[in-house]
């Protein structure tokens, strides 16, 4: 199943580079992606990192924090724990002095709204700021459980993922 999805990004990739951009797109394995020392060497020459090796649940973003001290320029993670978002939120003055760029949850829940919200900021007239920007979630038919829903969302179900 993990091949599959080496194969899907590398296609999507290819689609992107018959644009005239060029790219590499690699893929490592790794035992733990909370692990710093693990990650440090990855990310060292990396142009941008896509975290999705969750569950976020009880965890600190150690992924973020690294992209950060080893100025990653893009960082995208789909983590939706509150804590955990808190918690990456506190590294925003460290990521503007890297200039790392980081889109933090950007899964299904809430991360559709980040994007609605950066496409918004983009058509934006020249010489305007968004400063801050905040949803707050219902889910029509589940009795107003927005909140269970997020974190039944991020502990997922089913087998483990592969971590690349």
């Amino acid at each position: 199943q993990g091949q599959q999805s080496v194969r899907e990004v590398r296609d999507a990739a290819s689609e992107f580079s018959s644009d005239g951009n060029s790219f590499e797109v690699e893929f490592q394995s790794i035992s733990d992606v909370w692990d710093s020392k693990q990650l440090s060497p990855l990310f060292h020459d990396a142009a941008a990192v896509i975290h999705t090796a969750g569950p976020y649940h009880n965890r600190y973003p150690i992924p973020l924090r690294t992209a950060i001290e080893t100025n990653v320029p893009v960082y995208v993670d789909v983590s939706d724990p509150l804590p955990y978002l808190d918690s990456s939120l506190e590294l925003n003055e460290d990521a503007i002095s890297s200039g790392t760029k980081a889109l933090i949850a950007a899964g299904a829940f809430p991360g559709m709204s980040n994007l609605m919200a950066m496409e918004a900021a983009g058509s934006l007239p020249p010489g305007c700021q968004i400063l801050d920007s905040g949803f707050n979630y219902f889910t029509a038919g589940l009795g107003g459980s927005g909140d269970v829903n997020l974190y039944i969302t991020n502990l997922g179900f089913g087998d483990d993922m592969p971590q690349y």
